[in-house]
């Protein structure tokens, strides 16, 4: 409303502010709306934040938004908050400088007191990347003449204090009319006038005002009528020529200081006329913001055009490099060290330099802080010293295309080293597995030279974009599979890989799949074997979790060969261990009567099958516990008997806690190794003649497993917390019985009740993957799975829960996606999904929240044969994790008690008909 009374070119905008002390940074939303209406109105706009230097990636990515957003320039404030923060300052430039932001459109306000007041803001740091201008704040509240504000500090000391930097920046003053601190004591039109005046003898081409809210009426036409300065004339031009750049001089003549470089094609404005020092004519010259002189024989009045063409360089032997390339715009020197004396010239960003001593050495060097190369600027340009760490083997700017793929053969270490630079003194930057495929960045000639080749290095890209070099002498030719290619796998070992709506980087991700991920491809065999050939392909596909759409085929390949596994045989087992995927979950070891281990036994070998048995057992957290031979008895003889056995060590049932409270975890640990060497180790049995499956604990995401009363929770099972206990007991149950699988329990697959005592709601999934980030070894999985109610159309259907968690399965589908999220270091450990049932009759189904409707109905619906056949078709596709057992819960102990319902163990024993084996 105001802008116009003024004749305003210009709208500042604050966008945000940084971190300041326990209050985090913000920035403002709709920035573009902002921006657009800005200009729509008829002036340019502009941001400025408040600048704390609290978090420079913050700040930096503010500047980064308004830009977008459509601003044309940006203010940095920068007041007390700053003082001190000077490598802030510097930390800032260079994000802004690694996003290609713009200096010419930056520009610093603060005080008008560089040199005397405010010595600690970081002037110095932020002047040199602030190239549009200093904006020194000339306010009233100073309660100072004008002539002091505006003449001694905002010009006279500014002037100064850039002569000190070797800076030249416009100064573009913010006058704040107000007497005040609070702006609510605005300068009468008198007192403004004074100042306009005062101002108007520095001729500034551009001024602000700061506050709107301290304008009065008054005030609007002496500013409408103030008069800007005129930008200086054009000074006649020049360019640099030489290849090599050129070096600025403090004054005329070599001995003078060299304080600046510039690179070949650099355009110049000549100042005033030459003059001879030395023997030698000089000029004065301006480039950018910096004044200083030139031999005038390195100027040249024309533009010299692109840069001479280069034939291709020559290749370098194994183990030596004879070209490199410059990474940025590089100072070069006269000696290897950095000094004023030894600065020589300038060389653009993917400069070619031939290496002209010290090959054998260069590959060691390039790249590395603290090394210098000796090199010529090509074609026959000067010989000069550059930093190594700002070469590369290879060109920045030349298009880095994926070529022939490549194969890491490391089976001694299982993985090779990517590193930042081409040797081994290089940095990693990440791994690559054994067997993994990469992408060669190099031309296809090179790269068939370079494989296999001791002392070489290649330089690739990871299937996730990661570039880097690896040793060429573990890398072996990628052959293509003659195979038909029905099947892929994911290979992204760092970040796995998204599946999309459409084969289109920018489409929506639909869902996320680790590394070694089996997917089905939807399309024709020989169309996906020459899709997996071509760079930027995409392939469509169905997940194991029966999800459909498109992923990248640099992040899949093909198997090595074809999937030979064949169903497991009893007769090669150890005690422990069974090849059938039926089983029985039962209760407590002490419930093991001998009727129910007759009526069980008869189940299964009226089919003349054995399968799995689940036990139970609390422990508690006291390793001096008693011992009750007959339980041994009882284990050891299902064992004996050709049965698979897991175990269920619990610290107890609700509510005590599936594990004890924390500070009890290492006693817990030693109850669980006692406990496993009293029951279940055998001295007089060859370790290799028996096995267990121990699980820890059940389903601890679940509030009604963690520690407490009744009613009252002490503490909550967080995945972090879950994982410190399994750890603890994983290394002490395998010092006594190494041979042992230790899994960590299962998770409850459709629970995500809030955790009170730690805020946070976890989706189950969610639960899992946390879990599974802080355990460093396991040797097997336990899952659960159910449907909501007697329903064998559930078994596949694919609903998924609402609202939290729209990406779970409702029902019994959901061991598809913890199958699929299992990383790929434990895919070829056992699985065994040690619960599954209808959870509730009708009416309760789906909901099954009346506790008194949950349990079977006794009723062969072929609910049983349903479900084992769903674990027989997942165990059926190529190169899949095999799960190795599903158990019906349970035999006896609460309301899903099966030894009672005739009909459902009819279902059973009519599943058991079927070969239904996992294989190996």
């Amino acid at each position: 409303m105001i802008a116009p009374a003024m004749s305003i070119t210009h709208v500042l905008y604050k966008v945000g502010q940084g971190p300041l002390g326990p209050k985090p940074g913000f920035v403002i939303t709709a920035l573009q709306t902002a921006a657009q209406r800005i200009r729509q109105a008829g002036y340019v706009p502009f941001a400025w934040s408040f600048t704390t230097l609290g978090d420079p990636d913050f700040e930096a990515q503010m500047v980064v938004d308004a830009f977008t957003a459509g601003f044309e320039g940006f203010v940095f404030n920068a007041e007390g908050a700053t003082e001190g923060r000077q490598e802030a300052a510097i930390a800032l430039g260079e994000k802004l400088h690694a996003a290609n932001v713009d200096p010419d459109r930056l520009y610093l306000c603060s005080y008008p007191t560089p040199l005397t007041y405010h010595a600690g803001i970081p002037f110095n740091e932020m002047g040199p990347y602030c190239k549009g201008g200093l904006m020194p704040m000339a306010y009233g509240t100073y309660l100072q003449p004008p002539e002091i504000v505006i003449g001694k500090w905002t010009y006279e000391q500014n002037t100064t204090w850039m002569s000190q930097q070797g800076l030249q920046l416009p100064i573009y003053p913010v006058l704040g009319p107000y007497l005040d601190n609070l702006a609510q004591q605005p300068m009468s039109k008198e007192v403004l006038q004074t100042w306009l005046d005062c101002l108007a003898g520095y001729a500034p081409t551009f001024f602000s005002l700061y506050t709107t809210a301290a304008l009065i009426p008054e005030h609007f036409a002496p500013i409408r009528a103030f008069v800007l300065g005129s930008p200086p004339p054009l000074a006649p031009a020049a360019w640099i020529h030489a290849l090599g750049g050129a070096v600025l001089f403090a004054s005329a003549g070599n001995a003078a200081s060299r304080f600046a470089s510039l690179v070949y094609g650099t355009e110049v404005e000549l100042l005033g006329s030459p003059t001879t020092a030395g023997g030698q004519r000089w000029q004065r010259v301006r480039a950018g913001r910096q004044e200083g002189w030139l031999p005038e024989a390195q100027l040249q009045p024309s533009a010299p055009g692109p840069w001479p063409a280069l034939a291709p360089p020559p290749a370098s032997p194994a183990g030596q490099l004879l070209t490199v390339w410059s990474t940025d715009e590089l100072n070069t020197r006269s000696e290897p060290v950095i000094r004023p004396t030894t600065l020589v010239g300038r060389i653009p960003k993917g400069t070619r330099l031939k290496v002209v001593e010290g090959a054998d050495k260069a590959l060691q060097q390039v790249g590395k802080a603290g090394n210098w190369l000796h090199v010529q600027v090509e074609p026959e340009g000067p010989t000069v010293w550059a930093a190594a760490w700002y070469l590369s083997p290879y060109d920045p700017l030349a298009p880095a295309t994926p070529g022939l793929r490549v194969r890491v053969h490391n089976p001694e270490e299982g993985y090779l080293a990517l590193r930042n630079g081409p040797s081994s003194t290089h940095g990693q930057i990440g791994q690559a597995p054994h067997g993994s495929v990469l992408f060669s960045l190099e031309s296809d000639a090179e790269t068939q030279r370079k494989v296999g080749q001791e002392g070489d290095w290649l330089r690739v890209v990871t299937p996730n974009g990661l570039e880097g070099y690896v040793a060429a002498w573990y890398l072996r030719p990628y052959v293509r599979t003659t195979a038909e290619v029905r099947y892929v796998l994911v290979e992204s070992p760092q970040a796995g890989v998204q599946l999309r709506a459409a084969p289109d980087p920018e489409a929506a991700p639909g869902w996320w799949m680790p590394h070694a991920t089996v997917l089905e491809s939807l399309e024709a065999p020989d169309v996906t074997a020459d899709k997996l050939e071509q760079f930027g392909a995409w392939l469509q596909v169905r997940t194991p979790s029966r999800r459909e759409g498109y992923v990248p085929v640099m992040q899949l390949r093909a198997p090595e060969a074809p999937d030979t596994r064949r169903p497991a045989n009893d007769a090669k087992l150890p005690y422990g261990r069974s090849a059938w995927l039926f089983g029985m979950h039962t209760a407590d070891i002490a419930d093991d009567t001998p009727e129910q281990r007759q009526r069980i036994r008869q189940l299964f070998e009226s089919s003349g099958k054995r399968g799995w048995i689940l036990f139970t057992q609390a422990i508690g957290s006291n390793p001096a516990m008693g011992f009750n031979e007959e339980w041994r008895q009882r284990l050891w003889d299902w064992s004996r008997a050709g049965y698979g056995v897991v175990v269920r060590l619990n610290h107890s049932y609700y509510p005590s806690g599936t594990l004890p409270d924390s500070p009890l975890y290492d006693a817990f640990a030693a109850t669980c190794a006692r406990w496993v060497e009293l029951y279940l180790k055998h001295d007089e049995e060859p370790a290799s003649h028996y096995t267990w499956i121990l699980q820890i604990g059940n389903e601890p995401n679940n509030p009604s497993e963690h520690p407490g009363d009744v009613g009252v929770i002490r503490e909550n099972i967080t995945p972090q917390l879950y994982a410190r206990a399994f750890n603890k007991v994983y290394a002490a149950v395998k010092s006594v019985l190494p041979q042992a699988y230790v899994a960590p329990a299962a998770v409850d697959p459709y629970n995500s009740t809030p955790m009170q005592r730690v805020n946070r709601r976890y989706r189950p999934l969610e639960y899992f993957q946390e879990m599974l980030d802080a355990i460093p070894a396991l040797d097997a999985f336990i899952l659960h799975a159910y449907t909501h109610g007697p329903s064998v159309s559930a078994i596949t259907s694919l609903t998924s829960f609402a609202d939290f968690m729209t990406d779970h399965y409702f029902d019994f589908q959901t061991y598809r996606q913890f199958m699929e999220r299992i990383p790929a270091r434990w895919k070829q450990v056992p699985v065994i999904i040690g619960e599954t049932n209808h959870l509730c009759r009708p009416p309760a189904a789906p909901g099954c929240e009346d506790p008194t409707q949950q349990g079977w109905i006794n009723a062969n619906i072929n609910w049983v044969r349903a479900a084992y056949q769903e674990i027989h078709r997942w165990n059926s596709i190529p190169y899949i994790q095999q799960i190795h057992g599903l158990l019906l819960y349970r035999w006896s102990g609460d309301q899903w008690e099966l030894h009672n319902k005739d009909q459902i163990l009819l279902d059973f024993t009519q599943a058991m008909g079927n070969d239904y084996r996992w294989r190996s």
